[in-house]
C-alpha cells in the first residue's frame, strides 16, 4: 500500500528570527523521522511563516492552508485576537489547529 501523505502547516511568527528557524528544522527532522519510522505515512512540514511578524498575513495563510487542504496546522501567534477568527475557522473546517511559543484561546 501506498503511504499517506499528511502535510502539516507551519506558520511561525518570523521567517527572520533565529528562534523559529530551529522550530522549523526540529520539526521538519521529526517528519522525516516519522515518515521513516512509520512505512505507512509520509509527514511533511509546510513553512508557510511570514518573512517579519504580521498576524494579519498569519491569518491569511491559515485561510489559505485550509484552502488548500492541509491536514492539520501548527501556529505561534503574533495576536491571538486577529488569529482566533482564523484558527476558528480552520477547526470548524475539521482541521487540527496545534499552537507552540504563545497560544490562542
Amino acid at each position: 500500500a501506498d503511504a499517506k501523505n499528511i502535510h502539516i502547516t507551519m506558520i511561525a511568527k518570523s521567517a527572520s528570527n533565529p528562534v523559529f528557524q530551529s522550530a522549523r528544522i526540529g520539526a521538519e527532522a521529526a517528519a522525516k523521522d516519522l515518515s521513516e519510522k512509520y512505512s505507512k505515512i509520509s509527514v511533511q512540514i509546510d513553512w508557510r511563516t511570514p518573512r517579519e511578524e504580521d498576524p494579519q498575513e498569519q491569518a491569511e495563510r491559515i485561510r489559505n492552508a485550509v484552502e488548500d487542504g492541509t491536514d492539520a496546522i501548527i501556529v505561534s501567534c503574533s495576536d491571538d485576537s486577529i488569529l482566533t477568527v482564523a484558527i476558528d475557522a480552520a477547526v470548524e473546517s475539521g482541521i487540527p489547529v496545534m499552537t507552540f511559543d504563545s497560544d490562542a484561546p
